[in-house]
């Protein structure tokens, strides 16, 4: 049975993290399910193909040790394994380069990097195993490839209502340290900086908007459980057009789980 994060309460079993001072992507999985989630996924696979062919990408490697994704940007196994129970992998924040002409901005290596993420991500969502912890699932992402110019790089997921209660009981606030996170990466990669929202409301909700034809994040439109319920939420994206916008809004959640977890999972 696929994992409902936002009914009901999940063993922690996987999630994401930034390293913002190195610019490191990557996912911090349980050892009792890293067998399922590398056994999903081979070079034959039709998420993997697919993304081949409409993405032009090169090779998938698909030994979690060695390297996990496609050429160019795939994730490897970290030395350092801070969490006892959990294993880290990670890849680079990708720099888009200037085209030939100097101007336009290619966003190939950003392409790249969210596709490894897609298809890891799918794999973690199929996991049915549960791990023997304490702590609980507090969120899950996606990403996709829509094939399409507008809104062709969507991310969705699931907030769980120990995370929605955590937001609401800052009421109706900004998130700085998110929106600085995600102001600092767009920066660094396209050399500006300006219209970026992180807010959460006092009913628990977030909405979170970088640079773009209104690229932002928040709840679904059809999410209107209250708190009382005892349930969380289903969020989604609008007009991310590209792979950066995704990623920087990807960072952007990972940021605000990150301080949640801290508070409600006790965890480091």
């Amino acid at each position: 049975m696929v994992k409902v994060v936002y009914m009901e309460a999940v063993p922690h079993y996987y999630d994401l993290f930034w390293r913002s001072r190195e610019m490191l992507l990557g996912a911090s999985i349980h050892k009792k399910v890293i067998p399922e989630v590398f056994g999903l996924v081979t070079p034959k696979s039709p998420v993997v193909i697919h993304l081949q062919e409409t993405l032009k990408l090169g090779e998938f490697r698909s030994d979690p040790d060695s390297g996990f994704g496609f050429s160019e940007a795939d994730m490897v196994r970290l030395v350092s394994q801070p969490e006892k129970d959990y294993v880290r992998y990670a890849l680079n924040f990708p720099q888009p380069k200037k085209s030939a002409k100097g101007k336009e901005i290619n966003q190939r290596p950003a392409t790249q990097v969210s596709a490894t993420l897609q298809v890891l991500l799918s794999s973690l969502f199929c996991v049915r195993e549960s791990p023997d912890t304490k702590q609980i699932q507090l969120a899950t992402y996606e990403l996709a490839y829509a094939g399409r110019s507008m809104h062709g790089f969507p991310l969705w997921g699931q907030f769980s209502v120990e995370l929605s209660r955590w937001i609401a009981s800052f009421g109706d606030h900004e998130f700085e340290n998110v929106k600085k996170e995600m102001q600092r990466i767009f920066k660094t990669v396209f050399s500006f900086s300006d219209r970026y929202q992180a807010t959460g409301a006092s009913d628990g909700r977030f909405h979170f908007s970088v640079p773009g034809q209104c690229a932002c994040l928040g709840p679904d439109g059809g999410e209107s459980r209250n708190l009382s319920e005892g349930m969380g939420y289903q969020y989604g994206s609008h007009n991310v057009d590209g792979p950066v916008q995704q990623l920087v809004l990807l960072v952007g959640v990972i940021t605000l789980v990150k301080e949640a977890s801290k508070a409600i999972n006790k965890r480091e």
